[in-house]
């Protein structure tokens, strides 16, 4: 019996085959013929041998216990006596536990009956290890119980209730016989024994992280970004969580940074933070890694290994000149535009320059001439794909014509190429002799203009006049910057390189010292032909 019980005693008395008596109880604290009331809240105090015992009248029938068990009343029928007790004080007030008894008024001696014992929590906590036990018995044998009775080791019974709830009851269900007539009892007793418990709540902080990372990218074209998401997903708080993420080489953050280190803070239990991380790369290639997450007490995470591809497109631009095509005709370019990169170039864009004085005549694929130059717009080139164009374009003059190509792509280097086309021109020259008047005197000079005209498609050079005078006249002079070579009858005159379409004329001065029907020949040849060409020019000399 611990402190709870105070020494209390719950005595029941039942007399067979007469009236009702109460008999002893040790230890308890009311005289030996006196219980509580629990129906009227006194002492209750039985008649002086009764003949017979007046049945109690029906207590209330049972309620909920909600709170505190004060209201708790066991239910009972006719013939029925409800006795109490409040353990550990006697008062229902200032109590934990409170014991019912509800025994028939009279039973018949060798024969079995039953009573109930009714234990109820008056606390609104729970009361622990409640046990209610037979202190004493007399004129009794307990046969059976619901629940089953322990014995204890100096051979008295006792119900082991455990723990009751806030205002809850339990019932005790005992069979019992009398042995003879006389008085039948026995005394109960009532304890329980609560703990003070003080806990401490135990976690376990663990950490998950998992990165995700652009899968494919363009190099300088395409953005790439790191998504790093740690979870907690222990008990308790992860403090100081922190993520890093050491970057393999050719990959670094946006400003540069090899190393990635996010202070997250603390996490509670379930909670994730996510960071996003611009990164570029130095060249193409494959780049791969995985991050870490550690918070305080040596916590620590690995994420999945991710990995990015980085390519780029590179193209190459290369020219076939046509044939060598005459001034006027037409020549062609033929352009080749490779993607020998591995990605695509989107948008890829050749353009040809050319030199002024050079038209284009045609253009295959949709090429479009602006200004001096030619754009074909090529589209989307798949890695390794290949484009050929062509541009035809016509001389303005004879030479080595050269056509200029650049192609360009989004996200790839610009590539450039140039070749060259011969034209070339048809040379023909123009010459002429002549002069103002027709008839000299023997003795006079006499004047020439000589003409040279370029009237073909390429400069002449070395061009030379040489001049033949008839028996009967001489050279005297030229009014050709260089002069002539020679005297006499025979002269030359070295007139150099006449462009395309010049002209140049100066005069040749003959002297006739006999009269008749004298003249001068011209004979005009150049380095682009292979003919030379002739004229002459009369004069007629008269006597003194």
């Amino acid at each position: 019996m611990n402190l709870s019980s105070l020494r209390n005693c719950l005595v029941l008395a039942m007399v067979a085959g007469a009236a009702i008596s109460l008999g002893g109880c040790q230890n308890s604290q009311r005289t030996e013929t006196s219980v509580l009331d629990s129906r009227e809240g006194r002492v209750w105090e039985p008649a002086a041998a009764p003949a017979k015992a007046e049945p109690q009248a029906e207590p209330k029938a049972a309620t909920a216990a909600t709170g505190r068990g004060a209201s708790y009343r066991p239910a009972a029928g006719p013939g029925m006596n409800v006795n109490s007790m409040a353990f550990p004080t006697g008062d229902v007030a200032t109590s934990g536990l409170w014991i019912h008894t509800v025994t028939p008024a009279e039973v018949r001696a060798g024969q079995d009956y039953e009573y109930q014992i009714h234990a109820t929590n008056l606390t609104n906590a729970p009361l622990q290890n409640v046990m209610v036990a037979n202190r004493t018995v007399q004129n009794l044998d307990i046969t059976k119980s619901n629940p089953a009775a322990q014995r204890a080791a100096d051979g008295s019974l006792f119900w082991n209730l455990g723990t009751l709830a806030a205002g809850e009851t339990q019932i005790i269900r005992v069979t019992a016989k009398p042995g003879s007539t006389g008085v039948s009892s026995n005394c109960l007793s009532a304890s329980y024994n609560n703990a003070l418990c003080a806990s401490v709540n135990v976690v376990n902080p663990a950490l998950t992280i998992t990165k995700q990372m652009t899968a494919a990218a363009i190099l300088n074209c395409d953005p790439i970004t790191a998504t790093i998401e740690v979870t907690n997903t222990g008990t308790g708080v992860a403090e100081n969580v922190v993520i890093k993420d050491t970057l393999p080489s050719g990959l670094t953050t946006a400003d540069g940074k090899n190393t990635v280190e996010i202070p997250v803070g603390n996490l509670a239990a379930g909670q994730k933070s996510v960071k996003t991380v611009a990164l570029k790369a130095a060249s193409k290639g494959k780049f791969e890694n995985n991050a870490q997450a550690t918070a305080s007490g040596g916590l620590t995470a690995s994420s999945n290994t991710v990995a990015v591809a980085v390519t780029q497109p590179a193209l190459q631009v290369t020219c076939k000149p046509g044939a060598q095509a005459f001034i006027g005709r037409d020549s062609s370019f033929e352009f080749t535009v490779q993607n020998t990169g591995d990605a695509a170039s989107k948008n890829t864009v050749l353009t040809v320059a050319l030199p002024a004085g050079v038209t284009a005549a045609s253009m295959s694929d949709g090429g479009a001439a602006a200004g001096n130059g030619v754009t074909f717009n090529l589209g989307d080139l798949a890695p390794g794909a290949s484009k050929t164009v062509n541009l035809a374009v016509r001389g303005g003059s004879a030479g080595q014509i050269a056509a200029t190509a650049t192609v360009t792509g989004t996200c790839a280097a610009a590539a450039n190429t140039s070749c060259n086309v011969q034209f070339v021109g048809v040379p023909d020259i123009g010459t002429s002799i002549s002069d103002a008047d027709g008839v000299r005197t023997v003795g006079e000079n006499h004047v020439f203009t000589y003409t040279v005209v370029n009237q073909g498609q390429v400069d002449l050079t070395e061009v030379k006049a040489v001049f033949n005078f008839t028996e009967g006249m001489t050279f005297v002079s030229t009014t050709f910057p260089g002069g002539a070579k020679g005297t006499g009858r025979n002269v030359e005159v070295l007139v150099g390189t006449v462009p395309v379409g010049g002209r140049v004329t100066f005069n040749i001065v003959g002297l006739g010292n006999a009269a008749g029907e004298l003249s001068v020949e011209s004979v005009t040849s150049s380095k682009e032909l292979r003919r030379t060409v002739r004229n002459d020019e009369q004069v007629t000399y008269i006597g003194k």
